[in-house]
Order: C-alpha cells, then structure tokens, then sequence
C-alpha cells in the first residue's frame, strides 16, 4: 500500500513540475537595448602636408596596413584603424570641419581579425562630406551637411546616407555584420576636419 502511495505522489511531482518551474520570474533579462556613448573621434584630418592614397588591391591586409602607417612615406602615416569591441554590430559616421563648404573624402574598409594576427580589409565604401554650418563642441569645428556614398559594390549591407543639405547634419548607417577591424584613409582633406563613429 506505501509503495503504491509512494509511486502516486513522485507520478504527481514529475507531471508537476513543468508547470511550477513555469510560473517562476525569469532571473535574465529579456529586454532588446541599444548601448550607448559618446560619438569619438577616428580620424584626424589636417590640410596640412600629403594626403594618403586609397587602398590599393594589393594592400588591403591588417598587417600590411599597419606596415604602411608605419613607414609613413606618401602620407600613409595617417590611415586610421579602429578595432571595434565585441559585440558591436553597426556604426554610424558625421564629419566636422574648420571651414563652410570643405570636402573630406574618406574610403572605409573593414575586416574580422577577432584576436587573429591578420585579417583581410574590404572596401565598403567611399564617404564624401560636404561642410555646413552648424557648429558642435568641437571648438571652430561645424557638422559636414551633405554626404554621398559611392563605391560600395563589394558590401552586402547597403548604406544609409542622410543628407540634409541643409545646415544641420548629414550621416551614415551600415551594419559591419560581424566585422571588427575598420580603416579610414582620408584621401581629400580641403580643411582641418574629424571623422567622427558611434558604434552601437
């Protein structure tokens, strides 16, 4: 008789269970966020001296990147590269200027090194700013207002280019889908500029 009691109750606690284990509060949070902070500074762009050239094909590796930046000749000592924390998965570029109507043309080229020695770089595209006038807390320095993307052929994500045109700020949004590694070359500079990234 015990034993028949015994089995009906452990029967009940098995059939149970779920149903209990299912009213408890989940313990991780489940909500979907956006990190944020602050927009810093990739690229210092000086009018001064020589601008570097783009990437050439034969050039678009980490490691001969670094070399380039390294040995400074043509003005390859300016090339940015920003390695990106884990976890971000799209960035969005403004430029600021010294003087109203300036040009900045900036190509972008990213990879996925992940703690890797070397990586390849692709390029994803060719960001042309245009300055405005609406000033920002960069001292002198006013917001690019216009921006075309062109060269982007070889990135499955599409740019998203605002370009207000209207003295307020231009933008661009892509997806890096997972890349880590991303390099700025500054190939036009008509005036002190910055190239500004919020990675999120």
């Amino acid at each position: 008789m015990w034993k028949k009691l015994v089995l009906v109750v452990l029967c009940l606690m098995v059939v149970a269970a779920p149903f209990l284990l299912a009213i408890e509060k989940p313990t991780v949070g489940s909500e979907e966020t956006t990190p944020y902070g602050r927009w810093l500074t990739v690229a210092n762009l000086p009018d001064t001296g020589t601008e570097p050239a783009f990437l050439d094909d034969d050039e678009r590796t980490y490691k001969l990147v670094q070399a380039l930046i390294l040995a400074d000749v043509d003005g390859r000592g300016k090339i940015q590269v920003t390695e990106l924390d884990y976890g971000v998965n799209s960035v969005r570029f403004r430029l600021v200027g010294l003087t109203d109507g300036g040009s900045i043309v900036t190509y972008v080229y990213s990879g996925a090194k992940d703690d890797y020695p070397d990586c390849d770089l692709v390029l994803r595209g060719i960001l042309t700013f245009t300055i405005g006038t609406q000033v920002t807390i960069i001292p002198g320095m006013e917001f690019a207002d216009t921006l075309v993307v062109t060269g982007d052929e070889a990135s499955t994500k599409a740019w998203i280019p605002v370009s207000p045109m209207n003295d307020t700020c231009a933008e661009a949004f892509i997806d890096l889908q997972g890349d880590d590694i991303v390099v700025t070359v500054g190939t036009t500079v008509t005036c002190n500029a910055q190239l500004l990234m919020k990675d999120f």
